[in-house]
């Protein structure tokens, strides 16, 4: 005896709730033609995809590295316009301090504190041109003078 449910459900409305399946494959046989041109050309595209992947993957680090790069010499570059602005700092305080130390009221009145006077008046003398003397064309002068000097030197050479 078959249940009661089982019997009121049509036999077309059984197939319908069914899942469709497959044909069945034999067992041995699951290969399957493929079209040569569409393999090669999923093939290639799948290469491509990849090549672009990489690519990609490849640029960011690039830009990354190069941006770090650029980073870098931005702190280096603002570490010199630092040390860069101290040193004119130091060199203007130099400057104003030479300035300073150099001028004629210091330089007398710490003249005064070393205990120096003024000078008197000044009084300037001429000195008339001489003509420019000419050396001695006798070289047997210098060996005279030589001998002249030898008798004071006594052993010394």
């Amino acid at each position: 005896m078959t249940p009661p449910a089982e019997e009121a459900v049509p036999a077309r409305a059984r197939h319908a709730a069914e899942p469709a399946r497959a044909p069945a494959e034999p067992e041995g046989r699951h290969l399957r033609v493929v079209d040569e041109k569409a393999a090669r050309r999923e093939r290639q595209l799948r290469r491509g995809i990849w090549l672009f992947g990489l690519v990609s993957v490849v640029s960011v680090f690039v830009v990354v590295a190069f941006h770090v790069m650029v980073a870098q010499s931005q702190l280096q570059l603002d570490r010199l316009t630092r040390q860069t602005a101290v040193q004119q700092q130091r060199y203007e305080r130099l400057r104003l301090e030479v300035a300073q130390l150099s001028a004629p009221q210091r330089i007398a009145k710490r003249a005064e504190e070393l205990g120096m006077q003024p000078g008197g008046p000044s009084t300037f003398i001429t000195v008339p041109e001489a003509g420019a003397s000419r050396p001695t064309q006798d070289p047997t002068s210098s060996t005279a003078d030589y001998q002249k000097v030898k008798q004071h030197l006594g052993t010394r050479p």
